[in-house]
């Protein structure tokens, strides 16, 4: 496999996490237009009871959220392009394969083995990816669990 080559299939893979972000970042961008546009319109003089029903919606924050959200997908979407349809364009720009043309790099190793080195990056990949999730829903356990204590002390009191 010659170092060009390899560069290239690094990039591309590149691409391919890039559309695993861009998937995800496809659903963020509604959910926050929407809940922007629930946010801005919040009545303030109704208080807390009904505040959302007497309003409705404030598209022009909505619309500002999901044209900020389009450009970032644009942006996205340009990008995975380039790393997945002009591969070649990109290991010359970034010159990622420099005075390297000649040198061959030799992978002495059994298929199995690559499969399972492939496995260990995307294991690590996905923790790396859930332990803020994890460490977010023990946070917020703990903290309920804090209040359902202390509500059951206090109950308990009278």
């Amino acid at each position: 496999m010659l170092v060009r080559s390899f560069w290239i299939i690094v990039v591309k893979i590149f691409g391919l996490i890039l559309i695993l972000r861009f998937i995800s970042e496809v659903f963020q961008g509604l959910i926050s237009a929407y809940q922007v546009a629930q946010y801005t319109s919040f009545n303030f003089k109704a208080g807390f009871h009904g505040a959302y029903t007497s309003q409705g919606f404030n598209v022009g924050s909505a619309a500002e959220t999901l044209i900020y959200y389009i450009v970032i997908l644009g942006c996205y979407l340009y990008v995975i392009k380039l790393c997945l349809f002009k591969t070649s364009w990109v290991v010359e720009k970034l010159r990622l394969a420099k005075d390297q043309e000649e040198e061959k790099l030799e992978l002495n190793i059994h298929r199995s083995v690559a499969l399972k080195i492939a496995i260990i990056i995307a294991g690590a990949f996905f923790i790396a990816d859930g332990l803020p999730l994890l460490f977010l829903q023990l946070l917020s356990y703990y903290q309920h669990a804090e209040v359902y204590t202390k509500f059951t002390s206090s109950n308990e009191a009278k």
